[in-house]
């Protein structure tokens, strides 16, 4: 039997993965594909968008578009037309707010949450923790830019206040 062992390490969890199946050089491996993990199970929330998932997002208004970078890299790499700056260690605080705090201090209306929220930052890791953390406060229709400001740095320039 073959097998193969991923390692995923954050600051608080290692996770190791051991997948193995029959080495029958067959590509059909699904059903013998298994996932043991180390400490506890790990789902991944939400889904990852591309560049032109993202553009198609942007023309909907009903879309809210969440850059989880803190101020000093906005202010350096500049960010994605109508999106809302909040660091990812505000974001529990910024989602529990009045909707009328949230207007006065985003000046964007509060998501719902059952609204769709995309979220975005330097490459993709910390919008990644963000689906976790607003899948824990009840959001489900949550979405990761996993190329981040990066990615939409080679198709189109930012925009720097």
């Amino acid at each position: 039997m073959h097998q193969t062992h991923s390692r995923i390490s954050l600051k608080s969890s290692t996770w190791i993965f051991r997948t193995s199946a029959p080495s029958t050089g067959s590509s059909k491996l699904a059903p013998h594909l298994k996932w043991h993990a180390a400490r506890g199970l790990s789902t991944t929330v939400g889904k990852i968008i591309e560049y032109g998932e993202l553009k198609e997002l942007l023309k909907n208004e009903g879309v809210t578009h969440i850059d989880v970078r803190e101020p000093w890299e906005v202010k350096e790499f500049g960010v994605i037309n109508g999106t809302i700056n909040i660091p990812i260690g505000d974001l529990i605080a910024a989602l529990q707010m009045t909707p009328k705090d949230f207007e006065e201090k985003y000046h964007q209306e509060l998501p719902d949450k059952s609204d769709t929220v995309v979220f975005y930052c330097l490459a993709g890791i910390r919008s990644q923790k963000a689906l976790d953390v607003v899948s824990s406060l009840g959001y489900s229709r949550i979405l990761n830019y996993g190329g981040g400001i990066e990615d939409w740095a080679r198709h189109e320039a930012p925009i720097k206040s």
